[in-house]
């Protein structure tokens, strides 16, 4: 079995590295502040950190859990708290700040209005 990431999920740790290097000293500080992470989480909007598992179609970034869990691994080192929110906001944060599509049936969501 060949554990090799690839050149993708590569890239996605790479970035998380990075943002995660970026956030910490803001997340210590508003950590020992109580604040709630605001800017941490719209950042990480920005930089296409929601919905890196949810499909394209359902404005996801269509990518493996391996690459979701790697990114969640990354920046949960430097925020753990924003980190927590990742897995919980996929459809409501999204860098060009539209909604991202609850996936569902399909005809459930032609019914409302949605894809298919």
């Amino acid at each position: 079995m060949d554990f090799t990431l690839s050149t993708e999920q590569q890239g996605v740790q790479e970035k998380a590295q990075g943002l995660a290097r970026e956030v910490k000293d803001l997340s210590a500080r508003l950590d020992r502040e109580g604040k709630f992470p605001r800017e941490i989480l719209e950042l990480w909007a920005q930089e296409g950190m929601f919905g890196l598992a949810l499909p394209r179609e359902y404005g996801g970034q269509g990518l493996d859990y391996v690459a979701y869990v790697l990114a969640q691994m990354e920046l949960a080192q430097a925020c753990p708290a924003s980190a927590l929110i990742l897995p919980r906001q996929p459809r409501s944060v999204r860098g060009d700040g539209g909604p991202v599509r609850h996936p569902g049936p399909e005809r459930g969501l032609a019914a409302a209005g949605g894809p298919g």
